[in-house]
């Protein structure tokens, strides 16, 4: 199961990111996770994530 992984910086801070990972299987989407993450005291910390871990996409608010 080909995993794909990214990290776009968001902002001109460096203060945000998404953060992206892709699970395909046979050239098709099985799973995928979208989180939108901020730096606080030095440390990535989550917000907002998408997934569909759960059978159906959802938003999760950390």
């Amino acid at each position: 199961m080909p995993i794909k992984q990214f990290i776009k910086i968001i902002s001109p801070s460096g203060d945000d990111r998404l953060r992206m990972k892709i699970n395909t299987e046979k050239g098709r989407i099985t799973n995928m996770v979208v989180q939108y993450e901020a730096k606080f005291d030095e440390n990535w910390h989550p917000i907002i994530r998408y997934d569909c871990l759960h059978g159906f996409l959802h938003r999760d608010v950390l």
